[in-house]
């Protein structure tokens, strides 16, 4: 596959679609990032410690939330950075949201009924600095310190929960996987009129490699004092301003649904009286961002700061079933630090349920097999996320092979090549996506 961003002959870094990220590094906008992100201390998920800036909070039927050591009934808000993720790695902005329209068993139209939710998953950013890696880290690693008892809590008393995380990995097929990404729900995405006010949230498998918190060292020996302002970070590609032009956008502003690029309507999406809310989500310029642009604005690639809340939820299982235990960060408010130098992907195509009947596959003339056909070029199309991380070039064209004369035997020792053991991959098992339940928020 030909790559779109290489590294340039002089050794200056990589130029293409890359160069928007290593610029943020070269103009010092991401040792901006880690000075502030410092100096914001115990408020933020990279200096906070749990059990003392803020402690568990026992609610009802085993679900939990985190407060502050004061015994206040405000939530306990933490601050995270980090680059939206490709929605191959679970970031879902899109009209159905976490929805899943195909079930096991039949399709699964969005209706009224359905708990839907916008999330977003970060990583940390394209061409780091080794300070930011740390700072990022860190916060995965402040999570882990609230998981790791549960886990050998559960492990010792033989408690055999189905558990979501709130942190995934970028490569769960690795031998030792370990989560490298942070999952945010920027809350429910429609909502019944009279539930608008409410949904809004305020300030109020196998064991597996973890992060550990590290020291956090100073940006090269500046003084976290410097109160000089970020740089301004490259903005390449990032388009027209994507900003609600409502005069009278709020958040908890209700919208309908059809005002979404890519809500279809029936057969797949099917609301009747809920309606599409506006959460905290700001641009670079402090402007709330309309959820119709969210595909867009937070397209991956942009950097983000959330404000958000921790809770844990235990889900009961029925007729014998597992019970789940569902780790999830809620975001208040959430700001761009700087637009993605990426173009926006397409907005995904929503299909209906097949109409296809299996008595008519079974004696079909032709069933899709004997024609199935694929170009001879490029096997699929590359999408500028894929494009932007590869760093392959490439290959010259393949030395023709010489066809076996009638008087030649063609060669055929060794059928088959042994693959080496070291290239197997483990698989991590995990329970089924948090999106296919439905989760009470506290």
């Amino acid at each position: 596959m030909a790559s779109h961003a290489t590294s340039s002959g002089d050794g200056g870094g990589p130029v293409g679609l890359l160069d928007g990220f290593f610029q943020r590094r070269k103009n010092g906008f991401y040792d901006q990032i880690v000075t502030n992100m410092k100096r914001m201390g115990r408020s933020a998920a990279c200096g906070a410690t749990f059990g003392l800036d803020f402690v568990r909070k026992v609610l009802w039927e085993g679900n939990e939330g985190f407060r502050y050591p004061s015994g206040g009934s405000a939530d306990a808000c933490l601050t995270f950075v980090g680059e939206v993720q490709h929605p191959s790695h679970g970031t879902q902005l899109d009209a159905s949201g976490t929805h899943t329209f195909p079930t096991r068993s039949q399709f699964n139209p969005l209706t009224d009924s359905a708990k839907v939710k916008d999330r977003i998953v970060i990583g940390s950013p394209t061409h780091a600095s080794k300070t930011l890696n740390i700072l990022f880290n860190n916060q995965i690693a402040l999570l882990n310190d609230i998981h790791i008892p549960d886990e050998e809590f559960e492990r010792k008393n033989n408690l055999n929960y189905m558990v979501f995380e709130w942190t995934k990995s970028l490569d769960p097929q690795a031998d030792e996987p370990c989560d490298d990404l942070i999952q945010i729900s920027l809350g429910n995405k429609y909502v019944f009129p009279a539930d608008a006010n409410r949904a809004i949230a305020t300030a109020a498998g196998p064991p597996k490699k973890r992060v550990r918190r590290q020291a956090v060292p100073d940006v090269n020996g500046e003084d976290d004092d410097n109160d000089e302002p970020p740089p301004p970070p490259q903005n390449a590609g990032s388009g027209p301003s994507t900003s609600s032009s409502d005069s009278e956008a709020r958040v908890g502003a209700l919208y309908e649904p059809r005002t979404l690029p890519d809500y279809t309507g029936h057969p797949c999406f099917q609301l009747e009286r809920k309606k599409l809310l506006q959460h905290d989500v700001r641009d670079l310029n402090n402007k709330l961002i309309h959820p119709k642009d969210y595909w867009s604005a937070l397209r991956p690639g942009t950097l983000l700061l959330i404000k958000a809340t921790l809770h844990v939820y235990l889900v009961k299982g029925t007729g014998g079933g597992r019970h789940r235990k569902i780790y999830q960060i809620n975001a208040v408010s959430t700001k761009v630090l700087a637009d993605s130098p990426l173009p926006a992907l397409p907005l995904p195509v929503h299909a209906g349920p097949t109409t296809t009947a299996d008595s008519n596959i079974e004696w079909a003339a032709d069933d899709g097999f004997d024609s199935f056909t694929v170009p001879t070029g490029v096997a699929r199309a590359v999408s500028p996320w894929e494009a932007a991380h590869s760093l392959t070039t490439v290959a010259g064209p393949a030395e023709p092979k010489e066809e076996p004369t009638p008087d030649q035997k063609p060669d055929v020792k060794g059928k088959g090549k042994a693959v080496s053991k070291t290239d197997k991959r483990k698989y991590n098992k995990r329970g089924r996506d948090l999106d296919d339940m439905e989760v009470e928020e506290i």
